[in-house]
């Protein structure tokens, strides 16, 4: 049907400044850009005035590469 399930935690300004967030799951086109996140990956989606849309995107979900020295950052 074109759509994946993916679990999305959305946070975003809403009235008077104040931060609104909520996770759920959600169907996205096969197009997005977090439809191919998958297996160990993580991503963030950021869409703003300033920077358009940005995605950051790498190994962080399980416990080997959370968790192995040789996986790690830095």
């Amino acid at each position: 049907m074109g759509y994946v399930i993916k679990l999305l935690a959305i946070a975003r300004r809403g009235e008077g400044n104040r931060i609104e967030a909520r996770v759920h799951p959600a169907l996205l086109s096969k197009t997005h850009p977090l439809a191919n996140v998958n297996g160990p990956f993580n991503a963030i989606f950021v869409r703003g005035e300033g920077c358009d849309e940005i995605m950051l995107y790498g190994r962080g979900a399980g416990a080997w590469p959370t968790a192995w020295p040789s996986r790690r950052c830095g």
